[in-house]
């Protein structure tokens, strides 16, 4: 069985790009979006991830600007949040999960490091979680890698986060993976740097090293890699581009 991707953009943040590649591009200032994933031909109608708050990154000093409401989003697949059965999430940071709790039938598969850490996190990374809007959500916790239906699975990649998990989905075109944490194009490098690197770690993370392995293993796995804040995205109605 093999499926589409479609992605929904809920906002835009301006950033600085050393948010997304570690000891690199600080002072530049980008746009990101932020995505809701929707996995087409699946019986279950499933999304991965939810899109956050503008109004809590404006609090948070964002600069922020939102491109349609949740619903809004999901009105362009057909749906309501009520038809949602399941919501994979890559991790529990705020733009990610932030309109999980609209979905009242979903069942919502996470990593049961992540749900862990979210609940009780360090103070150094409290602010990226929102625990008002993922506390009471119908979880399904995971441990470790796992296929959550034919065709469909996640693999943990720890470091920007410690459950964060990439989703994998395969599709006519190979295996398209959701690259399971905050970053962008840049964050994968098509050949070794000067030092030897292949990748470049996301610069927020909770483990510098384990976030670059894990930027390696979402490159060398994917077919078809989206990293989760590329605006490069943005210009495809669907994935694979030419399905």
């Amino acid at each position: 069985m093999t499926y589409r991707i479609i992605p929904l953009v809920t906002m835009m943040m301006k950033l600085d790009m050393g948010i997304f590649t570690y000891r690199m591009n600080y002072g530049i200032k980008i746009e990101v979006p932020t995505y809701i994933w929707f996995i087409e031909g699946s019986e279950k109608k499933i999304i991965v991830d939810s899109g956050g708050d503008p109004g809590f990154a404006y609090n948070r000093g964002i600069e922020v600007k939102e491109i349609m409401t949740f619903n809004e989003a999901l009105a362009q697949v057909h749906l309501r949040p009520d038809e949602i059965d399941m919501i994979i999430h890559t991790h529990l940071h705020w733009d990610h999960c932030g309109n999980s709790f609209r979905c009242r039938r979903a069942e919502v598969v996470v990593q049961e490091r992540e749900l862990e850490f979210a609940l009780d996190p360090h103070p150094l990374m409290a602010n990226v979680y929102q625990k008002s809007v993922f506390q009471d959500l119908r979880y399904s916790p995971v441990r470790g890698a796992c296929e959550i239906q034919t065709g469909i699975g996640v693999v943990p990649v720890p470091g920007h986060s410690p459950g964060a998990q990439a989703v994998y989905v395969e599709t006519d075109a190979g295996k398209c993976v959701i690259s399971g944490f905050c970053s962008i194009g840049e964050n994968f490098l098509s050949s070794p740097d000067a030092y030897g690197s292949e990748v470049v770690a996301p610069g927020i993370h909770t483990d510098a090293l384990a976030a670059y392995d894990s930027s390696l293993l979402v490159k060398e796995m994917a077919d078809i890699l989206l990293p989760q804040h590329d605006p490069e995205v943005m210009r495809w109605d669907s994935i694979p581009k030419d399905a």
